[in-house]
């Protein structure tokens, strides 16, 4: 229909219908690309962020290890020695005449047990009842890129054993180069050449007390504390010797640790007989779940980490307070 002068003068606001231009919407394909993009996009982004991840939690377990030797530090300076690493993993705790515990070198307990007094603990320390001292998960004992904090229902280990709960931890205290007994039930020799030594007791095979003046080849060449080596897929379960009694425990290889063993990565072996499996091999080293190595605090409180691939021989000087050998630090 035309659209005349007169009908414009009589309706002026009638408008001719005009046609919308036709909205054209995205494609399959185009659509499918977008989402490769996207996907490829974040392909590129996570593994950034996992490294920051790793990075913001290796900080961390490297803080857990300042903490402990700060800890360690403030018992040699108030007790004139080291804490030691105690006595069998099945030995109670010990006590004074008046019932409070008993301090190195007379405590079965080892060394992770001995410095809760010095890294504000001491509440947990001085508990009375012992099964109420191992049911504490202590967060500093943690590596978080392993686990959180947490706790083992321990149930099956020998007489006079604490059972239950038991707050478990990642760190073990260095306990040498002297494996007389590779291959013994969570022990691997006496940390006759250690800054935590077995408890001396009295004992020939054991080494006094351990002083600052008695790491002869300086403190900031020798380990004090280091990581440990797990088996990845039994961490948690009563099943893994060395991860059920953690620090209220005795001298075992659940918080001390030999430099016998070149360090390494966590290992996943789900099979389990402990004493036939591939990690029994090296069951009692250093090691992490860290990519490419471990973290480890010196006897002067530096804290460094160690390549899995250091060479072998200059990792056991490391772990020797004594040897006498010249030691070039990565």
């Amino acid at each position: 229909m035309l659209w005349t002068e007169r009908e414009s003068k009589i309706n002026p606001y009638r408008r001719t219908k005009t046609a919308r231009p036709s909205q054209r919407g995205f494609t399959l394909v185009e659509l499918l690309v977008v989402v490769a993009i996207i996907g490829i996009l974040i392909a590129l982004l996570l593994p950034a962020v996992q490294a920051a991840r790793e990075a913001a939690r290796n900080i961390q377990c490297c803080n857990h290890l300042k903490q402990m030797s700060l800890a360690i530090f403030a018992h040699e300076e108030a007790r004139g020695i080291y804490p030691d690493g105690g006595e069998h993993f099945w030995y109670h705790r010990t006590y004074t005449s008046t019932g409070a515990p008993e301090i190195a070198p007379n405590q079965h307990w080892g060394w992770a047990y001995q410095i809760l007094p010095y890294c504000e603990q001491h509440t947990i320390w001085a508990l009375p009842n012992e099964a109420d001292v191992a049911n504490n998960a202590i967060p500093f004992y943690y590596c978080p890129t392993r686990r959180a904090p947490r706790t083992v229902d321990n149930q099956a280990n020998g007489p006079g054993w604490a059972h239950g709960p038991r707050g478990l931890m990642d760190y073990g205290g260095n306990a040498g180069t002297d494996c007389p007994s590779i291959g013994g039930w969570g022990i691997r020799g006496n940390g006759l050449t250690a800054p935590i030594t077995r408890r001396p007791n009295g004992a020939s095979d054991r080494g006094g007390s351990v002083r600052v003046s008695s790491i002869r080849d300086g403190t900031s060449n020798t380990l004090l504390v280091g990581e440990k080596l797990m088996n990845a897929a039994m961490v948690g379960t009563q099943d893994l010797g060395d991860d059920d009694g953690g620090f209220a425990d005795g001298w075992d290889f659940d918080n001390v640790r030999w430099g016998c063993y070149p360090p390494g990565p966590d290992i996943e072996d789900g099979g389990m007989q402990v004493h036939r499996c591939k990690y029994a091999a090296q069951r009692g080293g250093f090691g992490s779940s860290h990519p490419g190595g471990f973290n480890g605090v010196m006897c002067d409180g530096a804290v460094r980490r160690f390549s899995f691939d250091i060479d072998f021989a200059l990792f056991k000087n490391i772990c020797n307070r004594k040897d006498g050998n010249p030691i070039t630090l990565p």
